[in-house]
């Protein structure tokens, strides 16, 4: 569950607070588009560690997010975008009091005393200033505008923009009803003025000189002059109505929904309006994808390639001090018997064209030609069947995850995963993988599944979680969406399945969690190995348990995949005489896949499914 204040998950089960979408884009490349470009409620999101019907470890599941949009007119498939909800009122403008902002119409304040106000009628008026010129000898140009019927104003507020001020002044004089000296203030550089209005005042005379000798400073002036008056108003009726049973939403945390690429932007039928399906980055590293995982493998920069490694053995090549081959060799023992004598063997020294035509097994027990005057051992090592160079489940996802950072811009979760320490042979990788499998391997290897985290930007490890502290949503669902098994799944141990789901070796427990005898492993450890690692590494930490449900619920943006949940239903049971009691029930189920949908009028619809 995403680390969000208790007011935020508060107020979202207020169904009807209003929300706001914003979809901002990274790289810059287009203006925010936010609800008044957003088609009603048109908003999908998909996330999901689990889609199968019988649950298995891995997952690495991308999120697709869709939505309308309306009044874009340029293409925005290929852009990154981040999508964030907010339940904060952009029309909110904090405690009241500062004469110096300027309210419209549906701005809300807090007073003083916590009461909320809104703004019925704007309290500024932007002037339009007509000028006057003269040409004063010896001293430039003079341009002079005056402001009348002021009254009712409190504040003017003076905005120069940027400008050359060496050759200008600008006065502001207020006139005052009684005749007494009239206030001047004077502005002689780059201004952005505040100026409070005196109570007597009945006009303003705004006076600019310009004492350069073309007079050119104060035309630019003219055009970047910004002149507005602000009522001081305080509360009055005129202004300002009080809101009564306003909730302040502006402490709430805003919540990431999606950051992925927009694959698709088409037009509808409506030519107003564009449809965006966008991916988030997990769809790109994919097998419909062209990053394969050679372009990791064989990065000397991430130390995942064994570059003596040279595989089987190839009569007549000149290997190299260091090279390492592995020798498929065996010694008849008459009729059908043979003696298994395969090994990998690393070489001491480089060979020469004589030795290369040797069998390593021959050339290092000394059966070579005698000219050559060389023991075998001295120009071979024989190695141990976990040979030489290897690495660990950990130090391959954490130089993954280097490799991705740099091409994807997305980090990992910190964390310790079961099988890290497992022992893995450095080797020449399939040059098909691609980025997903690998990190799907990773996941399922680990009992964990994978997913994409927008509002922390890390793709983080979901273990199966501790189902006895589920998040209650009590009876916030349909009573006609909500589907669940009278029987709870649960996890009772490990096996090790082939690719084609097969079980190699494993338990009669049943429901277990596959582990796949994947190509990480399969050179190195045999299923009854790898049964024996994982039920040592894993059988202390928690077991998936759920009961398989399909829920329609109010939209919780702060719920993840792989969340616990439970929700209460009524059940009728009979009792001793026979007649039907109400009986209340709490269903736990494990959050596996979630579509949120709509945007004020937010939905989820919830999925944890399993089949016999």
């Amino acid at each position: 569950m995403l680390n969000v204040s208790d007011k935020t998950k508060e107020i979202y089960l207020n169904e009807n607070m209003p929300k706001y979408i914003t979809i901002s884009f990274p790289n810059g490349d287009h203006a925010d588009i936010t609800n008044s470009n957003i088609l009603e409620e048109s908003m999908k999101l998909v996330q999901s560690i689990c889609e199968e019907n019988k649950p298995i470890v891995g997952g690495c599941n991308s999120s697709q997010f869709e939505i309308t949009v309306a009044d874009i007119d340029e293409d925005l498939t290929n852009k990154m975008i981040k999508v964030t909800i907010s339940l904060k009122d952009p029309h909110y403008r904090g405690f009241f009091g500062d004469l110096s902002k300027e309210y419209n119409e549906g701005d809300v304040v807090k007073s003083v005393s916590g009461e909320y106000y809104e703004c019925i009628k704007q309290t500024y008026e932007i002037q339009s200033l007509e000028f006057s010129t003269q040409d004063i000898p010896n001293v430039g140009k003079l341009k002079t505008a005056i402001l009348n019927d002021i009254t009712e104003y409190g504040v003017l507020k003076v905005n120069t923009g940027s400008i050359d001020w060496s050759n200008l002044q600008m006065n502001i004089i207020q006139a005052k009803s009684d005749g007494t000296s009239p206030d001047v203030t004077t502005i002689t550089n780059d201004f952005n003025s505040i100026i409070m209005i005196n109570s007597k005042c009945t006009s303003i005379t705004i006076s600019i000189q310009d004492k350069s000798s073309d007079g050119s400073a104060l035309d630019i002036l003219i055009q970047k002059l910004d002149v507005r008056l602000l009522v001081s108003s305080g509360r009055d009726e005129e202004h300002w109505q009080q809101s009564y049973g306003y909730i302040d939403t502006s402490d709430t945390d805003d919540i990431v929904l999606f950051d992925g690429k927009i694959e698709s932007c088409k037009k509808k039928n409506d030519r107003r309006f564009r449809d965006i399906v966008a991916y988030d980055y997990l769809h790109y590293l994919d097998e419909n994808s062209n990053i394969i995982i050679s372009d990791f493998f064989k990065s000397g920069d991430y130390g995942l390639v064994d570059s003596h490694n040279k595989g089987e053995w190839v009569q007549g090549t000149l290997y190299k001090k260091g090279d390492v081959i592995h020798c498929d060799y065996t010694i008849p023992q008459g009729g059908s018997s043979y003696l298994d004598m395969s090994a990998w063997y690393e070489y001491l020294q480089p060979v020469n064209k004589g030795q290369s035509k040797w069998n390593p097994y021959e050339l290092y027990t000394g059966y070579f030609d005698s000219q050559y005057n060389i023991k075998g051992s001295e120009i071979l090592k024989k190695l141990t069947k976990n040979k030489k160079a290897t690495t660990t489940v950990k130090k391959i996802r954490d130089k993954l995850f280097e490799y991705l950072g740099e091409v994807f811009d997305f980090k990992q979760q910190e964390t310790t995963l079961p099988m890290d320490n497992v022992t893995l042979w450095i080797k020449p990788f399939s040059s098909n993988m691609t980025l997903m499998q690998l990190l799907d391997y990773i996941c399922n290897l680990n009992g964990v599944f994978g997913f994409y985290n927008p509002h922390t930007a890390h793709f983080e490890y979901v273990a199966p979680p501790d189902v006895s502290t589920p998040y209650n949503i009590g009876r916030n669902y349909d009573m006609d969406g909500v589907e669940y098994s009278d029987n709870v799944y649960e996890c009772k141990a490990f096996d090790i399945i082939d690719s084609n789901g097969n079980s190699l070796q494993g338990t009669a427990d049943k429901p277990s969690m596959s582990v796949k005898y994947s190509f990480l492993l399969k050179d190195q450890y045999t299923p009854a190995d790898c049964i024996s690692i994982v039920n040592s590494s894993m059988l202390g930490q928690n077991k998936l348990k759920f009961t398989p449900t399909k829920l329609k619920m109010m939209g919780l943006p702060f719920i993840t995949p792989g969340d616990v949940i439970s929700y209460k239903v009524d059940e009728y049971s009979p009792d001793e005489d026979g007649n039907l009691v109400d009986m209340e029930k709490t269903i736990t189920t494990v959050v596996l896949k979630r579509t949120l949908s709509g945007i004020v009028a937010l939905t989820d619809d919830i999925e944890a499914n399993y089949e016999e």
